[in-house]
């Protein structure tokens, strides 16, 4: 037996609304009375529309806890060795500007002038001696194992450089002196 025709316009398939509407469906939904269209053809399914606030919250979600496991641990372990570079670099141009004013010589306004440059933090934290990561790119003595922050700076090359400098400096004015010394008060 045929169906009649005025039921086969009337027909919504009910899975329409989760697999999208075949051909076949969305020809009959086209035209209804008077080629006016139909309200199942009106009204589209929310399941695309949930499907991308879902996949853009879950982008989102991901994002965050990946920045605040990741860039937090990068942060927490930059800071010190920084901090410790910028210790380092920071003495030394006190020190020499102190002996500069012992002693002020052209040679040792040149030399600080020199070292202001040398110890800027953008000369510390160049492309010469990190990598894009934040990792240094010079040597450091020791194994991977014994590379605390303090063997770390001490090995940085311009650190280096400037500390040679400062300990002749101070042999040549007769100061004694341990430059950076480890040995704390409780005498570890």
């Amino acid at each position: 037996m045929a169906t009649p025709p005025d039921m086969a316009e009337d027909y919504h398939d009910p899975l329409d609304d989760v697999f999208g509407a075949g051909s076949e469906t969305a020809q009959r939904d086209t035209d209804g009375e008077n080629g006016s269209t139909t309200q199942s053809r009106i009204e589209q399914s929310e399941i695309p529309r949930l499907r991308s606030v879902h996949v853009t919250n879950g982008y989102r979600d991901g994002i965050s806890e990946s920045k605040a496991t990741f860039v937090q641990a990068g942060f927490d372990e930059g800071y010190s060795l920084g901090a410790m570079l910028g210790f380092r670099s920071a003495w030394l141009i006190a020190f020499h500007e102190s002996i500069s004013r012992l002693s002020s010589t052209s040679d040792l306004q040149t030399s600080l002038k020199e070292a202001r440059t040398d110890l800027a933090l953008q000369s510390i934290f160049s492309p010469n001696f990190f990598t894009e990561d934040g990792i240094w790119s010079y040597s450091v003595p020791g194994s991977e194992n014994e590379q605390d922050f303090d063997v770390v700076s001490r090995a940085h090359p311009l650190i280096q450089k400037w500390s040679t400098r400062m300990e002749d400096m101070a042999g040549a004015a007769g100061l004694e002196m341990e430059l950076f010394s480890t040995k704390y008060e409780d005498g570890s």
